[in-house]
């Protein structure tokens, strides 16, 4: 008898939407992929675009609406609104400036993790032989096995 039986708990109920299962980087009728993928660079990129808007709309829409509000409300104070239109996009676009350190730090930290991911091989189950091809990412040894004899925890 050389059998390994794993009990598991049923899955405890947390209230959040199930992730789809679907997030294979290859897969169709011979092999299944798992991993060596960048599913995730598509928000990363939504995100520094939406951090890259905000540093535009300091530097340019911000002092553009201080301006027209000014010229409405207090028409006095504000005798040549182009020119303190002007001096107002110097101020903000100083400002603005500091943006880029953070966005400069999430393009390192996006392009970094590309890097990292490109390297990393993915692992992938053969379905018609039933076997689980794993390449070590530091030796580049190719380790085949039945895939009966895989026991994987995900975490």
């Amino acid at each position: 008898m050389n059998e390994t039986l794993f009990l598991a708990p049923l899955p405890v109920y947390t209230g959040q939407v199930p992730v789809s299962r679907r997030n294979f980087s290859a897969m169709n009728e011979t092999y299944l992929e798992l991993g060596g993928s960048n599913y995730g660079m598509v928000e990363l990129g939504k995100r520094l675009a939406i951090q890259i808007w905000i540093a535009l709309f300091t530097a340019f829409m911000a002092p553009s609406f201080v301006i027209l509000y000014g010229v409405l409300f207090y028409p006095e104070n504000f005798p040549t609104p182009f020119k303190d239109l002007i001096n107002g996009v110097k101020v903000f676009s100083s400002y603005a400036l500091l943006f880029i350190i953070p966005i400069g730090a999430f393009i390192y930290g996006m392009l970094s993790n590309v890097r990292t991911l490109a390297k990393s091989y993915p692992v992938r189950f053969n379905r018609q032989r039933r076997e689980v091809c794993y390449i070590d990412d530091t030796t580049h040894r190719v380790l085949i096995v039945p895939w009966e004899s895989v026991v994987a925890w995900v975490a």
